[in-house]
């Protein structure tokens, strides 16, 4: 089960969330890739379309080079969407991310969620590999290396 407690999207403890900041901040830097975390009680009835239209509210679309990842995650539906950047995208293929996605599935399903929202960071070779001088993410570019809750910071 991926629990919500409070009303609010948490399927994660306090401590496991400073883990996945640290965490998102290191796959930053070695990646030169902008990624977010996105909880949602819904994804709605078409998770991939409302990803998107998520990345370019949070102007993901204007990171230098195009390097964005948004993942969101919908415990109370078990909903999982990953949208990415041209940059991103050029850098890997289409079976690696629904790799990822079973991935972080399956760990979800036996109650592992903070190593589930890690595995992204199975990519990082892959996304760094031919990441021109490792482009820093620009202060304008940041988005915030937290997860972002349904209805804050949208």
């Amino acid at each position: 089960m991926w629990p919500f407690n409070k009303g609010h999207p948490r399927f994660i403890s306090d401590a496991d969330e400073d883990v996945l900041e640290a965490s998102v901040k290191e796959f930053e830097r070695l990646t030169g890739c902008e990624l977010v975390y996105y909880f949602a009680r819904s994804l709605g009835p078409e998770p991939e379309k409302f990803n998107e239209a998520l990345f370019r509210k949070l102007r993901l679309h204007e990171v230098e080079h195009n390097n964005a990842i948004l993942i969101s995650v919908a415990p109370d539906s078990r909903q999982i969407a990953i949208h990415v950047g041209e940059g991103v995208i050029r850098k890997t293929s289409d079976p690696s991310w629904r790799h990822l996605i079973q991935k972080m599935i399956d760990l979800f399903k036996v109650g592992k969620n903070l190593e589930g929202l890690l595995a992204v960071r199975s990519l990082e070779a892959l996304l760094a590999q031919e990441q021109p001088g490792h482009t820093k993410i620009s202060p304008e570019d940041e988005v915030r290396n937290r997860p972002i809750r349904e209805g804050e910071n949208e």
